[in-house]
């Protein structure tokens, strides 16, 4: 099944991909809850959701898409969009480093044990944009059978 959302823009929707997609999902939820309460992990569910992040890895991908969709053929949107998510999230990764860096002016700041919870924020846009990626190549892939 396919759902044509623009002109030139179509989401593939498959059997498969929907497996896919839910199997990848458990499949992170249970690593999240085998680090937690098995292996006694620090923090909790909320420690993997930042819709700060989320958000900010989806803008900047898809307008770094949207800036090369008049050079982007037939069937490698998908493609380009996976790529174009996961620089995203290397490049909202780099802010978050930046900002990092900013706070350390203060003793509070410049403390190490503070600097842990602020990395770990720091690296799930990384997560977010491989993730994103894998899975909007997914669905905006054109089936080739």
């Amino acid at each position: 099944m396919k759902i044509k959302l623009t002109k030139g823009l179509t989401i593939y929707f498959s059997i498969n991909r929907i497996i896919g997609l839910f199997i990848v999902m458990l499949a992170q939820i249970g690593n999240i809850y085998y680090a937690l309460f098995i292996d006694g992990a620090s923090g909790g569910f909320g420690s993997f959701v930042s819709w700060s992040a989320t958000f900010s890895v989806l803008l900047i991908g898809l307008s770094i898409t949207y800036m090369k969709k008049h050079v982007i053929q037939e069937n490698e949107m998908g493609l380009m969009l996976r790529k174009d998510q996961t620089l995203a999230g290397w490049i909202v990764f780099m802010i978050n480093i930046m900002f990092i860096g900013f706070g350390m002016d203060s003793q509070e700041g410049r403390d190490l044990v503070n600097i842990g919870p602020e990395l770990s924020n720091a690296i799930l846009p990384i997560i977010y944009g491989y993730m994103h990626g894998i899975i909007m190549e997914s669905y905006f892939t054109k089936d080739q059978k």
